[in-house]
């Protein structure tokens, strides 16, 4: 029997088929039903996930331009190349349409089925990896399917649905091209693979090409530190590095920059959201041996550390093998027998080692996160690839390969050695089953809602639209998500409703849900949503003459604001079903001219107050603040001759008053115009507080000047109730925010009244008068 296997593997290819079929056992176990119908099911239905499918299948099917996106944010669009939305994939089967146009049928199944198919390629490739650093054939196939089917990319698929990220295969290959370029005298054909290699990554997600090309140059810079000599004698050798990372960065960068044509996009600050830590890191999110590490940590996932929900963590057997190893190299390192260490470096190992370590430090912020916002905002890139947990996947798939490395070392030469090796080998499989058991159940319990086939029978009322009707739609509540200082989203049914009658009907949404969109594009559609006199014109909707579809999940009529109630009253039914609600907006409904301009909230109920305490009130019990701030001066002014203007970071008090004989039971309203130009003025608080007599705090209220999404320019007006707890209280009204961006802000027009109380607005609309009763129209 020992014979029989020995010859197997003098088979060339042995190892190589060995690992894949343990990597096809081990994923169809779990994966069997997707396996087989992968184009049945959404790994996914909110959030990223959603929105990721959606925009791929879109592209594939409806688009005209291969480099742009026409599917949200109508009419503007997006480029494909800043949506986070495969690119390359989409491009790929877009063309493959044209000749076959059934793989409009199965966008979804073919994303699905290569997901699941990275694990397997990546295990190959790490197979190869462990050969390359002469671990037996056996011990590398098993190993190599054992550190790709644990890698914490897998919870990626659900709930996150981040599918860009979910291609486990990426870094495997990017490291063994790179051992190969070293190891290969043929320096060109191994250079030109590792540009192609990265920018194919960068356009599947471009944070993989990133991680990919800081790797190639860090494996680069430190070779080139430990071979100095060489290198100096050998100038040539600098080519082909940076051959390997400055040309797919031009590249990259030259596609992005000339296929760009939207302005003001979202400029996400320098933030800490996503780090890895310890945690992180070194201990598991889910795992069987989850409550012996708890013995010694705190693994509570805390709200502030977001990264730890997915994690890096690199598995018991490397955290001991680090141990093992740390122990092993200080008793060394006290007897002077540093040699000794470096047998554990097979084919200079370290050069890998070293800078996985580098990418796991960048990956806590370190030392980014020390540093002035200054100095980063000197670097935009940085503040854009700040999502900084993940590039510690190159730390655990370096370390994974370097622990089985250093426990083959010290392993392998006696019997029971090799056993608890492989036992070793065999936990990696068992943590990682925990990842597996979650994420299989997971990601069957939604149907493909973009092949009509699994379309629940209520939903397939999205796919009876007439498209020469309409020239959009609308969907409400409607959406505006992503790092916009006005985001809305308070229904997850809107944005899978919208995407559904979209992708079916060809028809874009008038709602936009991109990763970094124009501010300014965005702000332009969401004011032709709201009451005059704010509107806008955006003439390419007007020129068309086309109405708009208005869609509405039953479950959500009462989740409509006033502005979303206000649109509902124009339109006229047009299908309904137990389900959904859809409904023609006349153009010329939803379009109106500003001809006027918003009057002080003040100017129409000041005749009814009388000055009291420094206040105006209407009796004892009813108080109206107001200032208008003509007195001061500033940058910026909505209305009058001055505004106030204060410093983010300081504590600017705006009001401070008694609350004596006001009634604790009546609501108020505080009111205020705020301006942001862009969303230059955002991460700023308003913040509410009420102290008694000894100056404890009796309430403290904080939230966001965005809140409510009036906007006349670049002034949003902000608006929030609030109640008293005490009458023998002092109240205070202040900011206090961030710096971030614009380090000052400015607010006009502060009115605080009752929550009853009629506020009365007169606008010219088309020449004629208009009053508006609490921001709805009413007779004149």
């Amino acid at each position: 029997m020992k014979g029989f296997i020995q010859n197997v593997f003098k088979h060339k290819y042995s190892g190589l088929l060995l690992c894949l079929l343990f990597s096809i056992i081990y994923l169809s176990v779990f994966y069997n039903e997707v396996l087989f119908h992968p184009n049945k099911y959404l790994f996914a239905s909110e959030g990223d996930g959603i929105k990721n499918y959606y925009n791929y299948a879109w592209h594939i099917k409806h688009d005209k331009s291969f480099s742009r996106l026409q599917n949200m944010s109508y009419p503007f669009g997006e480029d494909l190349l800043m949506e986070d939305s495969l690119p390359l994939y989409s491009s790929l089967l877009k063309v493959i349409s044209y000749f076959s146009p059934s793989v409009n049928n199965y966008p979804i199944g073919i994303l699905n089925f290569l997901l699941l198919f990275s694990l397997v390629i990546g295990a190959i490739f790490l197979y190869l990896i462990l050969l390359q650093f002469s671990v037996p054939k056996l011990l590398s196939a098993i190993s190599g399917a054992a550190i790709c089917f644990f890698s914490s990319q897998v919870l990626l698929f659900n709930p996150p649905g981040h599918y860009g990220l979910s291609f486990i295969c990426f870094f495997p290959i990017g490291w063994y091209l790179i051992i190969k370029y070293f190891e290969d005298k043929n320096r060109i054909r191994w250079s030109l693979l590792i540009i192609l290699n990265i920018i194919f990554w960068t356009f599947t997600h471009v944070y993989l090409g990133f991680i990919l090309l800081i790797f190639t140059l860090l494996t680069h810079i430190f070779k080139a530190i430990f071979e100095f000599k060489n290198y100096i004698k050998k100038p040539k050798e600098f080519i082909y590095p940076i051959i390997q990372v400055i040309i797919p960065t031009i590249l990259i960068l030259s596609l992005i920059l000339m296929s760009d044509h939207h302005p003001n996009r979202v400029n996400l600050p320098f933030k800490l959201d996503y780090i890895s830590n310890f945690n992180s890191t070194f201990t598991p999110v889910i795992s069987p041996l989850k409550p012996l590490y708890e013995v010694f940590f705190d693994l509570s996932i805390k709200d502030e550390l977001s990264w730890n929900n997915i994690g890096n963590y690199i598995g018991f057997s490397s955290n001991l093998a680090i141990i093992v190893f740390a122990i092993l190299a200080l008793y060394y390192f006290l007897k002077r027998n540093s040699q000794k260490i470096l047998t554990f470096f097979p084919n200079k190992i370290y050069l890998f080692v070293l800078p996985a370590i580098v990418l796991l430090l960048y990956s806590m912020a370190i030392p980014l996160r020390y540093l002035p916002l200054s100095f980063i905002d000197a670097f935009p890139l940085l503040r854009q690839f700040s999502s900084f947990g993940r590039f510690a996947w190159a730390f655990y798939y370096v370390i994974a390969v370097f622990s089985i490395i250093f426990l083959y070392k010290i392993l392998y030469n006696k019997f029971w050695g090799k056993v608890l090796l492989y036992l070793f080998v065999l936990v990696y499989f068992i943590e990682g089953s925990a990842y597996h058991i979650k994420e299989s159940k997971e990601i069957c319990r939604v149907k493909n809602a973009f092949n009509y086939n699994y379309l629940p029978e209520n939903d397939k009322i999205l796919t009876f639209i007439n498209k020469n009707k309409f020239q959009a739609i609308l969907p409400l509540p409607y959406f505006f998500i992503y790092g916009l200082p006005f985001e809305k989203a308070s229904s997850l049914n809107s944005i899978y409703d919208a995407m559904v009658a979209s992708y079916y009907s060809g028809l874009p949404i008038m709602s936009t849900y991109y990763s970094r969109p124009s501010v300014s594009e965005s702000l332009d559609l969401l004011k032709q949503l709201m009451p005059a006199p704010y509107k806008v014109n955006l003439p390419l909707i007007r020129s068309t003459g086309k109405d708009i579809m208005v869609v509405i999940n039953n479950e959500d009529f009462n989740l409509l604001n006033e502005n979303e109630k206000e649109i509902l009253v124009k339109c006229r039914p047009y299908v309904r079903n137990k389900k959904y609600s859809i409904y023609d907006l006349s153009i010329n409904k939803l379009i109106a001219d500003s001809l006027g301009n918003q009057d002080r909230l003040y100017d129409k109920v000041s005749k009814y107050y009388f000055q009291y305490r420094g206040m105006m009130v209407r009796d004892t019990s009813q108080f109206l603040v107001y200032n208008s701030f003509d007195n001061l001066k500033s940058q910026v002014i909505y209305k009058g001759s001055g505004a106030a203007q204060g410093i983010k970071t300081d504590f600017d008090l705006l009001l401070k008053t008694s609350t004596e004989k006001i009634d604790t039971s009546q609501n108020y309203i505080i009111s205020f115009w705020y301006y942001n130009h862009l969303m230059d003025q955002t991460f700023n608080n308003v913040v509410i507080a009420e102290t008694d007599m000894n100056n404890s705090t009796l309430q403290k209220i904080s939230y966001s000047p965005f809140e409510n999404i009036i906007i006349d320019g670049w002034w949003y007006l902000s608006e929030f109730k609030f109640k008293l707890r005490s009458n023998k209280s002092t109240l205070r009204i202040f900011f206090h925010g961030e710096d971030y961006f614009e380090k000052w802000f400015a607010i006009d027009e502060f009115l605080i009244r009752p929550a009853d109380m009629d506020v009365y607005r007169l606008t010219i609309e088309n020449g004629r008068k208009t009053v508006y009763l609490n921001n709805r129209k009413c007779s004149y």
